[in-house]
């Protein structure tokens, strides 16, 4: 969606892959951050501030006795440089070259204009504009038929007067009796003043218990997904003592084909709510998803 592409090179003794840069330069173009967001208006209507230059500085370790450690340290730098979303940039990458043939491309983005299905339509459309560059032969994008600032606008129109109103009547009559907060156990004690810090635990499952719950989601006749979240929803019942619990599960929310191939912001999470969870007889949950939002 840039319909102009400024890159500012930093100093370089070596010069970059021709190839990448072109390719970078052209897959950028579908990106929806043509400009910073200085109010929540501005974002819907589409009146964006100012165009926004997209930064591509350059690093040559080439000389360097511990590039990989080098190369590390730039990358941890580069993801802990926040954003200025009224002024922008809210995407810039780094080309860093290790050797005459191997070059590292670190692409950031502002999650407000970027989401998981994004990641992939940008990684996809820069290969194949790569792949163009390094055999010659440039290869064009298809031209997009909306602009993220249209799908914004669409929204906001959608969602004002009476279709707000049965938006809200929705979820106050769907979920009448779910409790508004979590009774679990505290691990530790939660400080005064709560910020956005959190954790990260991973669980690798073993091959015999993967093969169990895929066979068990199949005699179900549900997903894997689905068999997990029931399972974790059973974990919450019993921690808190709740029989209904509702957990948030992040949606693609890419409803209509025409913004399939847009880069922008649409995920959103919906609520999933599960009543009277209990291992019922043959191992159901019993009342999983009875009151799902999808």
């Amino acid at each position: 969606m840039l319909s102009v592409l400024d890159y500012d090179f930093a100093s370089s003794a070596c010069s970059p892959s021709p190839s990448l840069v072109a390719g970078a330069t052209s897959a950028t173009d579908s990106v929806a951050v043509s400009a910073g967001f200085s109010s929540a208006a501005a974002a819907v209507s589409g009146a964006f501030a100012r165009l926004c230059r997209f930064c591509l500085i350059e690093h040559d370790l080439c000389g360097y006795v511990d590039g990989p450690g080098e190369l590390e340290r730039l990358a941890a730098e580069e993801a802990g440089v926040g954003f200025d979303l009224e002024a922008g940039p809210l995407i810039r990458g780094r080309l860093i070259r290790l050797s005459n043939e191997e070059h590292v491309l670190l692409i950031t983005m502002h999650h407000i204009v970027s989401d998981g299905w994004s990641m992939g339509i940008f990684v996809r459309e820069l290969s194949k504009m790569y792949d163009g560059f390094v055999r010659g032969k440039p290869t064009d994008l298809p031209k997009l038929e909306v602009q993220y600032a249209d799908y914004a606008v669409w929204q906001r129109q959608w969602m004002e007067g009476e279709i707000l109103q049965r938006q809200a009547d929705f979820w106050k009559t769907t979920w009448p009796g779910c409790p508004p907060c979590w009774r679990y156990p505290p691990i530790t004690f939660r400080p005064r003043e709560q910020d956005y810090s959190g954790g990260l635990v991973e669980l690798e499952l073993d091959a015999g218990l993967s093969a169990g719950l895929k066979e068990l989601s199949r005699r179900q006749g549900t997903t894997l997904y689905m068999t997990l979240l029931a399972g974790w929803a059973a974990l919450l019942s019993r921690l808190s003592g709740q029989q209904d619990v509702v957990i948030g599960t992040p949606v693609a929310n890419r409803g209509r084909v025409e913004i399939e191939g847009l880069i922008g912001f649409f995920c959103e999470h919906a609520g999933v709510a599960f009543g009277s969870v209990r291992l019922a007889d043959g191992g159901r949950v019993a009342g999983a998803g009875e009151r799902s939002s999808l």
